[in-house]
């Protein structure tokens, strides 16, 4: 599921930059963005997800909430560094709509007026 959750949201989400390496570029971290992180072997796609919380730790790095496999529970402990960062994404529904009709003329989903 992580593979093609990824692949629609490179398409039809904002794409930010998830690099993490100075307080500005953590700064570009917003409540509600999605996290994919790459796992601990490596690959083409990533093997976990997040959405970045409004909450950050003492040096300003933002928490995530995810659900790690090996953890089985929701958790909100931790942060946007704790992984290699894969892609980061803000979606602005009405915009994500008009994008997906715009690739998908035939599909049967119409904006609302």
């Amino acid at each position: 599921r992580l593979p093609n959750m990824y692949e629609f949201f490179k398409k039809f989400a904002n794409q930010y930059s998830g690099l993490t390496d100075s307080a500005a570029k953590l700064a570009n971290f917003e409540p509600g963005d999605l996290v994919f992180w790459l796992g601990p072997k490596g690959g083409e796609y990533p093997a976990f997800v997040g959405i970045v919380a409004d909450r950050r730790n003492s040096g300003g790095v933002p928490h995530v909430i995810t659900l790690a496999r090996d953890e089985k529970w929701v958790s909100d402990s931790h942060s946007v560094t704790d992984w290699q960062v894969m892609g980061h994404f803000r979606v602005d529904p009405d915009a994500l709509l008009e994008r997906f009709l715009e690739e998908n003329p035939g599909a049967p989903l119409q904006p609302r007026g």
